[in-house]
């Protein structure tokens, strides 16, 4: 595992582009502020494929990427990186590709936001929390979607599933609700752009410290595989689902390299040294700014 030799890189973490006034979550950013985000970062630094951040450069870089697989990456921010030039690699969730309901997170959302229980408070069981949750207000739904969402994300996903159907009927959901994932149709736009990368993101984004050694690999490698098959390109850049520093252990990582991945992406925001493994790259996440706000954190992050 070589380290990283290069001059300063900032690599950008995204996910939805979006107009979203709820976003519990801060995974949205607004297509005007995405758009003035990209315009930008050449005063900054060269805008380069995330695969050149592991080469050699003498002045500073910045690769952007966008987790997940959510439809407005090709409706909305490949668009954006068209006319600008700028490359990106879209990690995908291979079994998100085309569901009807999206992210399990996002139609937890939906629920909280649109409760209609029977009762103020809502006793769940999460794992081996048992739960009491106020519903009497938006800001206490909010709330209560926040300690459920941190619970819910760091179990397996075949715990996950039942445990959102159990609320869906404890908090009245009437349909089911998601955010737009994209289509087969949409991966191949992407994959079909010279600018843009398709990385893998697992199967179901799951925990992966969660799991075994084994349901890592099949997660893993199994993510790899059916987006190679879909677009009929190899795919060889990973990010871990989550990206926290206990999201994923050293049996993700192996299992990371065993399926034959270049290179691997984090989710925490250190800055990108000598030492860097390119299997545990940092990344800075980046929220619904401004262009003021977005070239001051780009500063920052560039000073470190």
């Amino acid at each position: 595992m070589s380290p990283l030799r290069h001059g300063k890189t900032v690599i950008l973490m995204y996910h939805r582009v979006v107009d979203d006034p709820f976003d519990p979550y801060f995974l949205a950013v607004a297509p005007g502020h995405f758009a003035e985000h990209i315009s930008r970062l050449r005063r900054f630094a060269e805008p380069v494929p995330l695969a050149e951040v592991l080469q050699r450069a003498p002045g500073p870089r910045v690769a952007v990427t966008l987790d997940d697989g959510y439809a407005d990456n090709a409706s909305a921010a490949l668009p954006v990186l068209e006319e600008a030039q700028v490359p990106a690699t879209v990690f995908v969730v291979s079994d998100l590709i085309g569901h009807q309901e999206g992210f399990w997170n996002y139609r937890l959302e939906r629920m909280f936001r649109d409760a209609r229980p029977r009762a103020r408070h809502v006793e769940v069981s999460i794992g081996p929390d048992r739960l009491v949750l106020d519903l009497g207000s938006a800001a206490a739904r909010r709330r209560a979607l926040l300690a459920v969402h941190y619970r819910l994300r760091r179990l397996p996903p075949d715990v996950v599933e039942p445990a959102v159907e159990r609320l869906a009927i404890a908090l009245g959901e009437e349909r089911p609700q998601g955010r737009p994932m994209m289509t087969v149709e949409d991966l191949t736009r992407l994959a079909d752009s010279p600018l843009i990368t398709i990385g893998a993101h697992t199967r179901r984004h799951p925990w992966l410290a969660a799991l075994s050694a084994g349901e890592q690999y099949e997660e893993i490698a199994g993510g790899r595989r059916i987006l190679a098959e879909l677009t009929g390109e190899p795919v060889d850049q990973f990010a871990y689902p989550f990206g926290a520093v206990d999201a994923f252990d050293g049996t993700s990582v192996r299992a990371v390299r065993r399926a034959g991945f270049s290179l691997a992406c984090a989710a925490y925001g250190d800055p990108i040294v000598a030492g860097t493994s390119r299997f545990r790259l940092p990344r800075r996440a980046v929220l619904d700014w401004g262009a003021e706000e977005f070239e001051r954190q780009l500063e920052a992050w560039f000073a470190q």
